[in-house]
């Protein structure tokens, strides 16, 4: 993972409805991590939220590496889920003009110390948003962060421009179908895939290839002998 390579794109897996509803509104919704299941990244994010004084975090979460099958299955099955690729520069604009801090998601291993203060030197306090535990790396994560002294909102809502989309790709036929029926009767730029995943027709060709060559000089090896 090279933490100096530049952003050109930023990929979001979520359920589809998030982001079809986000087409509608124009609008990112940003939650808090309080009902997030990995309480290793939660709870500092809420606690580091507490110590300044605040009463929300918002949090939003990205990758700026290519798919893997963790991002398609981490949330919920493939069929469920869609990718969003946005345009890196546009999409940060957004969320800077909001009074986002954002940055790659650095994985930490702990030092493991008798001395308890010892172990917790790897990760300093203002980098608690921008931290998570070394097992997580295959992430690639990038995040979007924000506090409010005084909220009540289990949202916040990010206002966005569509053309900051590059691409949507979905497992669901009845949602790719969707998606173009909203695209095209909002003239909206962005393509719309299938994602090849689980059955890609290019790597099937080349080993069925692959297959029939060993196939036949297998039954030349025969008709020798």
């Amino acid at each position: 993972m090279n933490n100096n390579k530049e952003i050109k794109f930023l990929n979001r897996f979520t359920h589809c409805k998030f982001i079809y509803n986000m087409l509608l509104d124009k609008i990112i919704k940003i939650p808090t991590p309080e009902n997030w299941p990995d309480k290793n990244d939660s709870k500092p994010l809420l606690d580091y939220c507490e110590a300044l004084g605040h009463e929300k975090i918002y949090a939003l979460c990205f990758t700026h590496e290519p798919e893997t099958i963790y991002h398609w299955y981490i949330n919920n099955h493939i069929a469920d889920t869609c990718c969003v690729e946005f345009d890196y520069n546009m999409l940060k604009k957004h969320f800077t003009d909001a009074d986002f801090s954002s940055g790659k998601v650095k994985y930490k291993k702990l030092k493991v110390s008798n001395d308890s203060e010892e172990s917790y030197k790897t990760v300093d306090f203002e980098n608690i948003p921008f931290s998570k535990r070394w097992p997580y790396r295959i992430e690639s994560e990038y995040r979007f962060i924000r506090t409010e002294k005084e909220s009540d909102k289990a949202l916040f809502n990010v206002p966005i421009n569509i053309d900051c989309i590059n691409r949507i790709t979905t497992a669901d036929p009845w949602w790719k179908a969707r998606f173009q029926s909203l695209k095209d009767n909002n003239n909206y730029s962005f393509d719309i895939n299938s994602t090849t995943l689980e059955e890609n027709q290019t790597w099937l060709k080349h080993m069925d290839g692959l297959t029939a060559q060993n196939n036949k000089h297998t039954t030349i090896n025969n008709l020798e002998s």
